[in-house]
């Protein structure tokens, strides 16, 4: 180890995993949370010697890098979008990836628990199709689900997406 690190090995190794389960915790995929607690301590074990708050300040850095993960999940799945639309003219694809986007930028302003309910509602799941697929309780998805359909309802361009998901989630 090299000097000015003292004591980050001891941190690594009682808060990786604590690290990890917290953004597990906030509904990131496991996969996603162990990539961006990896990365978070690379960060921190850069900035050992200026940092103060060791735990507040990797859980913070780890939140951004998973967030930064699930903006690129956001840009490929566009680009999904497009490669399965293939029938679209070609002048025309251009204009689905800019809804796609749109739409993830609109999705942005729910908690990343109900994103992900809402997102699985927009793709024809049940409320108990979704409590199976993320690992919660039918009724908590409910609650993210009515909770993601009244912010969505305040914004103009998406009564008719909350509609939709409303009924959907009533199966």
């Amino acid at each position: 180890m090299t000097a000015g690190h003292d004591g980050f090995d001891e941190f690594f190794r009682a808060d990786f995993a604590r690290l990890i389960a917290f953004l597990v915790k906030l509904g990131y995929r496991s996969q996603d949370a162990e990539d961006a607690a990896g990365e978070a301590m690379a960060s921190l074990y850069a900035n050992w010697a200026s940092v103060e708050q060791p735990r507040a300040w990797v859980r913070l850095v780890a939140r951004r890098h998973v967030l930064r993960f699930a903006r690129r999940d956001v840009e490929r799945s566009a680009r999904e979008v497009l490669a399965r639309r293939s029938r679209v003219a070609p002048d025309e694809r251009a204009d689905v990836v800019e809804d796609v986007l749109w739409l993830a930028g609109i999705l942005e302003q729910l908690s990343p628990q109900e994103r992900v309910v809402m997102v699985l509602s927009m793709d024809g799941f049940t409320s108990v199709e979704i409590a199976a697929h993320i690992g919660i309780a039918p009724a908590t998805a409910r609650s993210h689900l009515h909770n993601a359909r009244k912010r969505l309802k305040t914004h103009p361009q998406l009564a008719d997406l909350a509609a939709v998901a409303e009924r959907r989630s009533a199966r």
